[in-house]
Order: structure tokens, then sequence, then C-alpha cells
């Protein structure tokens, strides 16, 4: 199937004790316009695994929510397993992850960035902003400074030199160059930005 085949934007994959934020994170992405489809209000008594399959062919994006329950459940590990064959670095940005208990990725999932949506649970506007910012593709300088601050590297560093940033401020042009430099699909291979500048400039920073 081609992705001009997929009926759906997104797909929600949780656990059993994750059906309520579930469900209100579907709530805020149908609001917003956006097609999802969702194992409580789309499966109904039919055969689960071929449903679970159908949903993941059928959606653009496949959105985990990572919890304790989620990484030991073998059916989620199958789910989103299943994406990440397909794409291991995640080029194509169809494996979203939103962290939704204090839980910690292991193995594979460390490999990818997550949101982290505990600390905005509590607050329904809050969590509105910071999903809908989370799965846009273009997003404003008031949503990147919102999500940036939620935004979990991957777990594995390959120069362990560099460390996280505390209170970066500032550099949206830069940031928004890097974004054009790394959403182009006119390489066929992965996108490369370098960073030029004196001695000083904040490119380590930056990067």
């Amino acid at each position: 199937m081609t992705s001009g085949d997929r009926r759906f934007d997104f797909f929600i994959s949780r656990s059993g004790p994750d059906k309520s934020i579930a469900i209100f994170i579907a709530r805020i992405l149908t609001e917003a316009g956006y097609r999802v489809i969702l194992q409580d209000w789309d499966f109904g008594h039919k055969d689960f695994v071929s449903m679970m399959d159908a949903a993941l062919q059928q959606s653009h994006r496949v959105i985990t929510l990572l919890s304790h329950a989620y990484l030991r459940s073998e059916f989620c590990g199958a789910e989103w397993r299943a994406i990440f064959a397909e794409d291991p670095k995640n080029w194509g940005q169809r494996l979203l992850l939103f962290r939704v208990d204090k839980c910690q990725p292991q193995g594979l999932l460390s490999l990818l960035a997550y949101t982290d949506l505990v600390p905005v649970l509590e607050s329904e506007s809050s969590l509105r902003e910071v999903v809908l910012a989370g799965v846009s593709t273009r997003r404003n300088p008031e949503a990147r400074q919102l999500i940036s601050s939620l935004t979990r590297a991957a777990g594995t560093i390959t120069y362990p030199e560099i460390r996280p940033v505390q209170n970066f401020t500032g550099r949206v042009a830069e940031l928004e160059a890097l974004d054009s430099a790394f959403l182009s699909t006119g390489n066929a291979h992965a996108p490369v930005a370098v960073l030029c500048g004196i001695a000083g400039a904040g490119k380590s920073s930056l990067a």
C-alpha cells in the first residue's frame, strides 16, 4: 500500500490502562480536522489482529502512547515494531511517541525521540496545545517553543560529549532553516545541514 492509499492521518496505539487518554487525544485530533482510527471507536467485535493490521496499513502516522503498561504489552510491541521495521531511523516521522506516564523507553524505542505529555496531563488546554504541536509537520515559532521543552532526545547518543542545553531560547530563523533542510524531499539520501560560524557563536548549542 502506498501513502496515497492511506485513509487516516493517525492510528493511536495504546495499552489497556491508557484507554481514556487515547480517547481524549483522538478527540483533540478529530476536532482539529485530522482523520483518526482508534480501536475503541472502530474495531467493534471484529477480529482484533486483522483490524490492527488494517489500521497500521491505512494510517499515514502511528501515535504510540508510551507507558509502563505499553512497554510490557506484546500486542503494543508488535504494533510499533511493524512501523519501526519500515524505517528504523524514523526519517519519515511515521512513528510519533508520546509519553503518558513516567516510564523509560528501552531497547529499540530508546533510539527514538519522544514528546513528554506527563507534565501537561492535568491541564486539558495545555495537553491540547502540546498534542497539536507534536503532530504538526510545520510548526510556527510559538509551537516550536512550546514543544521544545517537552521533547526528549533519543537515548543513544553517538557523540557523548553533546549534552542537552538548558534554557535554550531564540534562534527561530536558524531553527526554521534547519527544519527546511531536514524536510527537503528533493534528495534521495538522508538530508544533511552544516552550521558555520565563529568560535563561541553557539553552533554546538544549536546543533
